[in-house]
């Protein structure tokens, strides 16, 4: 028997999206953010990056129902959002700032005090002995125990981010949206956060963020924005894949051992090649399929010098800078 699929339910519906806010381009005004579609779906834990600051904070702005927009079509609960956003949407989280965050407290304080509001609302009785355990638990959990008696004051911006996450998290929201985009995390910080997403399974996290580093870490899928288009929009995964690719440049002047060695690379899959200031660039997504023993060996017989070679592989930032680059001059 096979195993029945359950329905996909979205969390954030987007489609044909203007924004309010425009910018001049050749002497037109021209929307910063122009008919944008995308759906996020619950559960989903999405980074979101772009070119400029301002697309990427008008986007998550209005996914956390801080902004109104021009015209379009915005889905953040079951009730559907307006464009002139009046209303209140119970089910999201906004955050973009830690000071929101008692400083005196330590994190261990903090988080007992928050919990215990949120108990009150719920109008759970809970043994405190019992409470701070489950916290503790949570902050061992998190990777965030060295932190416990430090008071949030004394903690770098970056790691109160974190915390702010923490407290978001302990909270009943079903949807999470992240404006982190003032924020880069130290490799131990994004592992915590990378850490705490994992811990939430069925909430709904969208996170803007210029650190590359930590959407590859902590995030499913990712949305890149560019020129007030979604440029991409794919698991992480795809994104290495179809982005993320093996550049190695030579430079000859016998031309007929280049074509006899792009003949035999062009064998390969998801390979190709292109001519760029005066150097040939081959490209493909596996560096096994050509960085090895026998291509050197041909390079050196056939006198073709190696300029360069760049393996990415697993960075989410030289996928965003292949997508900026265009489509280049192709060689058929």
């Amino acid at each position: 028997m096979f195993e029945k699929k359950l329905p996909v339910e979205p969390s954030f519906i987007i489609k044909d999206l203007i924004s309010s806010e425009h910018f001049k381009l050749n002497g037109k005004l021209i929307p910063l953010l122009n008919g944008v579609s995308f759906q996020i779906n619950k559960g989903d834990k999405v980074g979101v990056s772009a070119f400029s600051k301002e697309e990427l904070v008008c986007i998550i702005e209005i996914l956390g129902n801080m902004r109104p927009y021009y015209k379009g079509y915005v889905k953040l609960s079951s009730l559907g959002t307006k464009a002139k956003k009046g209303s209140v949407v119970e089910q999201i989280f906004y955050l973009d700032s830690p000071e929101m965050l008692y400083g005196d407290m330590t994190l261990l304080e903090h988080l007992m005090y928050v919990k215990n509001i949120i108990n009150i609302a719920q109008d759970i009785g809970v043994d405190a002995g019992v409470e701070q355990k489950a916290i503790l638990d949570f902050i061992k959990a998190s990777q965030m125990e060295k932190y416990v008696l430090t008071p949030i004051k004394r903690m770098k911006e970056s790691t109160k981010m974190v915390v702010a996450i923490m407290v978001a998290l302990l909270t009943t929201s079903e949807k999470l949206v992240i404006n982190a985009s003032n924020y880069f995390f130290s490799y131990e910080e994004a592992c915590s956060i990378k850490t705490l997403f994992n811990m939430y399974a069925n909430k709904t996290i969208v996170l803007a963020t210029f650190d590359n580093k930590l959407i590859g870490m902590s995030c499913q899928k990712v949305i890149y924005l560019s020129q007030g288009q979604v440029k991409s929009y794919t698991s992480v995964k795809e994104l290495y894949k179809n982005w993320d690719k093996v550049t190695c440049s030579i430079k000859s002047g016998d031309n007929t051992k280049l074509v006899s060695l792009i003949q035999n690379l062009s064998s390969h899959p998801d390979f190709r090649f292109f001519e760029e200031d005066g150097y040939i660039f081959f490209e493909g997504i596996r560096p096994e399929d050509f960085i090895n023993k026998e291509f050197f060996l041909q390079c050196e017989k056939d006198h073709l010098i190696i300029e360069k070679i760049r393996i990415n592989q697993g960075r989410v930032a030289n996928a965003f800078d292949e997508i900026e680059g265009g489509k280049k001059h192709d060689i058929h």
